[in-house]
């Protein structure tokens, strides 16, 4: 594939937030793939809770010889955002609003967007960065 220095990174990413049963499709410049974006998105289903998602791992490298990424997560649930983040709220933290997302930090500290579904649910967003140091 030619991104040998982001299969670390992708496998990390890929570890942390992507799990159950999955499905995926990636895309990467075929030309000159080490000097490009790479992207993988996943269906993921899982057993009872949390419901099916999807997620993507996105990494590109950089003019240090390394590669940085971010993980982004979608999970609709069927409940409201106020009871989500009570729930989210026994370990974590309202940290502000965006429009009308409410942001959390969850018990490990990552960061959640609670936006309102359809028919009074909820859908978590969450995005994760990764930053590799030079070597």
């Amino acid at each position: 594939m030619g991104l040998n220095q982001c299969a670390p990174l992708l496998d990390k990413m890929v570890s942390e937030k992507v799990t159950g049963q999955t499905d995926h499709i990636s895309g990467w410049s075929p030309q000159n793939p080490s000097q490009h974006l790479f992207q993988s998105v996943y269906a993921v289903t899982h057993e009872g809770n949390p419901p099916d998602a999807i997620a993507a791992v996105i990494a590109a490298p950089t003019t240090a010889g390394v590669c940085d990424g971010a993980a982004v997560q979608v999970f609709p649930l069927g409940q409201d955002c106020a009871s989500v983040q009570k729930a989210v709220e026994n370990g974590g933290r309202l940290t502000g609003m965006l429009l009308n997302s409410r942001i959390m930090a969850d018990a490990n500290g990552a960061r959640l967007f609670l936006l309102p579904g359809f028919n009074n649910t909820c859908i978590i967003v969450a995005v994760d960065s990764y930053l590799q140091a030079p070597r």
